[in-house]
């Protein structure tokens, strides 16, 4: 089963990602130069489609993309982007993405869907040789003519890490650029405490909910102390600044940035603190939404509805 640490990790991207303007420019830097060629980036549209099968669920954490060719027939191509944050891509990775290759497949098939051609991306931020296993790999005492009846496609993965800082910083999507610059630096503390402005001072987007849902995620990886938070704020220079200092202030006061929420009156729902039920009153109050909420106090999404229904019926929300 995923750790927490990984589920926050896809939350965010799949926030992120599900944003076209962003999923645009991400692409645009990242695709290789022979692919973006063919394709008309400017078609791209998030569809609801997912082929993650239960069995992947545990590995997975999928977006599909729909995105025109530039050919004369203007075929639609399938541009799957499948986040993946194993410690290591493990040589058993062509499996998982064969299977997922042939459920998208089947479900164009069974939806009577004209075909297209599924291209997926392992998004990687952890650790990664560098080389792409394939199912030949496998079979390293197999002869030619054996492996040659084993299926071969081509997968691309996205190393974030191999993309230097330099660069990143100077992509024009400001939001974009503070978060691969997060999520590459994610184990490295100390870059993260040395460059926050670096990160704060661009994220600039007009979902509001998609702003507090990474400066939380944001604190949340880095740890402060009251007196840097304050040194932090003071130096923010984003039109966004009144937002961020909103979010990180109720982090502190309710205990996050130092990691965590204290809470001592027990009593409430399922034996939820009376501190877990003002957090959650104070988020809901400031618009967050129960995505976000629920990665704040570690709760599910039915466990923060039923005690912002609570608080309604109580009438401490209205």
């Amino acid at each position: 089963m995923k750790n927490k640490k990984h589920l926050n990790h896809d939350v965010m991207v799949k926030a992120v990602m599900s944003h076209i303007d962003i999923a645009k420019d991400y692409f645009r830097l990242r695709l290789p130069s022979s692919l973006l060629s063919q394709l008309d980036i400017e078609s791209l549209d998030l569809v609801k489609d997912s082929f993650v099968t239960p069995d992947l669920a545990e590995v997975f954490s999928d977006l599909v993309f729909t995105c025109k060719g530039k050919s004369k027939s203007k075929v639609k191509t399938n541009i799957c982007l499948i986040f993946e944050h194993k410690t290591d891509i493990d040589k058993w990775l062509p499996v998982q993405l064969l299977s997922y290759i042939s459920q998208s497949l089947r479900s164009m098939k069974k939806n009577q869907k004209e075909l297209s051609i599924p291209i997926v991306i392992v998004f990687s931020h952890g650790n990664y040789n560098g080389k792409q296993p394939h199912l030949k790999s496998l079979f390293p005492h197999c002869s030619s003519d054996m492996l040659n009846y084993l299926p071969y496609f081509e997968y691309l993965i996205d190393d974030i890490r191999t993309l230097p800082d330099e660069t990143i910083a100077s992509i024009n999507n400001g939001f974009l650029a503070s978060f691969l610059l997060t999520i590459k630096h994610y184990k490295d503390n100390q870059w993260l405490k040395q460059n926050p402005l670096l990160v704060l001072n661009r994220i600039d987007h007009n979902d509001r909910n998609l702003l507090k849902q990474f400066t939380v995620y944001f604190f949340n990886l880095v740890k402060f102390d009251t007196f840097e938070l304050k040194e932090i704020v003071k130096k923010i220079d984003s039109p966004y600044k009144k937002e961020i200092m909103s979010t990180a202030d109720m982090l502190k006061a309710e205990g996050k940035i130092e990691g965590k929420i204290e809470g001592k009156i027990e009593g409430k729902v399922e034996g939820k603190t009376e501190s877990t039920y003002h957090f959650i009153q104070k988020c809901y109050n400031r618009n967050f939404d129960i995505d976000t909420i629920s990665e704040l106090v570690s709760l599910s999404r039915a466990e923060v509805y039923a005690i912002i229904n609570d608080l309604k019926a109580k009438k401490y929300i209205l």
